[in-house]
């Protein structure tokens, strides 16, 4: 409606079935590929931006408007410039964005988005690390490698692999730190195992991004009971299962935000939960093994002093 209200006044109108972005990119190389002059963008997105850094040696030199949200003065951006200064960096910028978080990507927790651009500037072994997520033959294996060394490079720690300089980072910190002091700990590296899946979002995104569809659920990606893609965090338990059988809650809402400990923990709602009992709430047990009757656990009686917060059994 909006569309036919625009074109009806004269408004040259495209609609997106897909990627806008890209759309939008290349619409504004088409326009000033065949009038021979600069066309001007506008957005408040990044990964527009960014999109055009990657193409602009098919246009003259395009300009780009940044217009940010409570701020006056919209940004000017000489497409063209940011091309000559990144240098080689700049054929990789679709990758140092999606591995620093877009909309369809995770950030990694207080990283900057200019840290891997600066990287990718000077050194070249990280630049054929990034070459891998171009490469239209890439395994996911070799996805899973290329990116794991990167990230590893970024957070500037010496070992063979995430787990192994999550523990580093973790021993470093706290002999820095007195018994009772808290320690963030979404400032250490990721693990492995949710680097991997980061990854492969990633290089799903940047072939995406020049024209490669792929299968989403093959690359980081699965289908929710609701039909809807959601990223597939980590292929791990968020603790070993001992530990994890030891948690409860004893929420009496629905165990559907941060307030549960089964929530924070990563875990599902069990039987051992003093009011839901794992089944009489969003996040209750998907498949109770043995098909075991909860009736019982829902009769049991539950304090109601206790606290709506985790219990350790």
């Amino acid at each position: 409606m909006v569309k036919s209200a625009l074109q009806h006044h004269g408004v040259a109108v495209l609609q997106a079935e897909d990627d806008a972005d890209c759309l939008i990119v290349n619409t504004a190389i088409s326009v000033a590929t065949e009038s021979g002059k600069p066309a001007v963008v506008v957005s408040d997105d990044t990964d527009v931006l960014s999109l055009l850094v990657n193409q602009a040696g098919r246009t003259p030199a395009n300009l780009f408007q940044l217009s940010q949200a409570g701020k006056k003065e919209p940004k000017i951006y000489d497409i063209s410039a940011i091309r000559k200064e990144l240098g080689e960096a700049a054929d990789l910028i679709l990758f140092a964005h999606a591995i620093s978080g877009t909309d369809t990507t995770s950030a990694l927790y207080m990283k900057g988005k200019r840290d891997p651009l600066k990287k990718l500037m000077k050194n070249d072994n990280l630049r054929k690390l990034a070459q891998v997520f171009y490469n239209t033959l890439s395994s996911k294996a070799e996805v899973a490698a290329a990116g794991e060394a990167f990230i590893l490079t970024w957070y500037g720690i010496s070992a063979p692999n995430l787990d192994k300089a999550r523990y580093k980072a973790y021993v470093r910190k706290i002999a820095k730190k007195s018994v009772a002091s808290k320690i963030d700990l979404a400032l250490l590296p990721p693990t492995s195992a949710a680097a991997i899946q980061h990854c492969l979002r990633v290089y799903h995104q940047v072939q995406a991004w020049l024209g490669r569809e792929l299968p989403a659920v093959d690359w980081g990606w699965k289908l929710s009971p609701t039909g809807l893609l959601v990223p597939v965090t980590t292929t791990l338990l968020a603790a070993p299962s001992k530990v994890l059988e030891s948690i409860a809650c004893a929420c009496r809402g629905d165990c559907s935000n941060r307030i549960c400990g089964c929530v924070r923990a990563g875990d599902r709602c069990s039987p051992m939960c003093a009011n839901c009992c794992g089944q009489a709430c969003s996040n209750a047990m998907l498949d109770v093994p043995g098909g075991t009757d909860l009736g019982d656990y829902a009769e049991q009686e539950s304090d109601p002093d206790d606290p709506d917060e985790t219990e350790m059994m």
